[in-house]
This record gives C-alpha cells, structure tokens and sequence, in this order.
C-alpha cells in the first residue's frame, strides 16, 4: 500500500515541511488486523465499568470495545 501525506493544516509554514510517502506491506496490514481482530476486552470490573466521560481509572470497558470496533472496520 503506498499513500502521499495529507494536505497540510492552513498557515502552516510549507518550508519546514518535506512531502514524503509512507509504504506499509500488505502483509504487515493483514497481520495489523489480525492482531485487532484476535485481541479481547477484558470481562467487566469496577474499575472498568465507569462512564466513557469518567477516566479516573483509566478507559472504560465501553470505550475499548468501540475504539475495537472501529479499528476492525477501518480501511487500512
């Protein structure tokens, strides 16, 4: 998979700034989504089952399986 860089934010100063391309082997991709798709969520806990806004003791149990989720489905 090859890609050029994304478009720079307004303002930003274009001299400091190098284009480059990032090449990723299918493989190493496959392997990526393998490792997400196999790794579990912990089972629920105290510590893990506060609200997604509370994160005093750490992420919430919800907030792993939706960011889980979203990394199975991305386009990688």
């Amino acid at each position: 998979m090859m890609a050029a860089y994304g478009t720079l934010p307004a303002g930003s100063r274009t001299e400091l700034v190098d284009r480059f391309t990032i090449e990723v082997p299918d493989e190493e991709i496959e392997r990526m989504h393998t490792l997400v798709k196999l790794s579990g969520v912990a089972s629920p806990s105290y510590e893990n089952s506060f609200p997604v806004e509370k994160r005093d003791l750490g992420l919430s149990r919800e907030w792993l399986i939706e960011a889980k989720r979203s990394w199975e489905a991305f386009d990688w």
